[in-house]
């Protein structure tokens, strides 16, 4: 009876690869079926690579896969798989150089090395009357002139690239 009792709890993010030093906060559910109780516990099948603190935020540490768990106070349990990757030691910003007219948008995006990951960047516009940027990395171009947009991961890696806004 217990093997079936797996299933009918479930971790909405099953499998997951984040960088080593991230966090990300876990969410269990039941089926619908399934009278939903409190989640009285997390584990951490190998606490060398993450730990996990009883509200189910992930802390990780090195590189390597973990199963985190949790279990209900019903008595069902759900898990998930993290693996956690390096963290990034440098990344790219590309476009280096965007060239945007008033009114425009451009995505930019991080390219980290082989092995490495990072989930979460920030964004941040150095003039936001010229150019702003939302924090999924969209740029609006404002009005004419030239400003910084800084891109940071969770490890405090930076990388500044220059956006030109020109008149329509």
């Amino acid at each position: 009876a217990i093997a079936n009792r797996i299933f009918e709890m479930y971790l909405l993010n099953f499998f997951m690869t984040i960088g080593a030093g991230e966090t990300v906060k876990l969410k269990a559910k039941y089926r619908k079926d399934i009278n939903e109780a409190e989640i009285v516990k997390w584990k951490s099948g190998n606490k060398n690579i993450a730990t996990v603190s009883q509200d189910g935020v992930v802390h990780t540490k090195k590189s390597g896969y973990v199963r985190i768990t949790a279990f209900g106070e019903n008595g069902y349990k759900g898990s998930a798989v993290v693996h956690v990757r390096k963290a990034p030691y440098r990344f790219e910003v590309k476009p280096k150089k965007p060239v945007l007219t008033a009114g425009q948008t451009k995505q930019i995006r991080y390219v980290l090395p082989a092995g490495c990951c990072a989930t979460k960047a920030g964004y941040k516009s150095s003039n936001q009357a010229i150019a702003t940027v939302s924090s999924n990395g969209l740029i609006r171009a404002k009005k004419p002139g030239s400003c910084k947009i800084t891109v940071t991961l969770y490890n405090g890696k930076k990388q500044e690239i220059t956006v030109t806004v020109k008149n329509n």
